[in-house]
């Protein structure tokens, strides 16, 4: 289980970054609804691309829980939030 820490930046969207070895579920809990993005690069230090999400996630609840496949590891995360995350966590799946 990693824990990730978002940060407010100047654009006032908060953000956290973190990389995932394999298939891996996500938890996040804000204080607010809000557009939710995912951006992704395999390659370290790579450009990140827009990660399509479902409606329920990109437009999302307060509380957001959802498992991903990228099909690709290592993957660098960019996980983005117009609203404050009061907590969130990855935790990679073994299966």
């Amino acid at each position: 289980m990693a824990n990730l820490s978002f940060t407010q930046g100047d654009d006032g969207r908060y953000t956290a970054t973190a990389t995932a070895n394999g298939k891996y579920a996500l938890h996040v809990e804000r204080e607010a609804p809000g557009l939710f993005a995912v951006r992704q690069s395999t390659k370290s230090g790579g450009a990140k691309m827009s990660c399509p999400l479902p409606a329920a996630v990109a437009n999302g609840a307060s509380v957001i829980d959802w498992v991903f496949d990228h099909g690709y590891y290592p993957v660098e995360l960019e996980f983005i939030s117009s609203t404050a995350v009061t907590s969130a966590e990855l935790n990679e799946t073994t299966e």
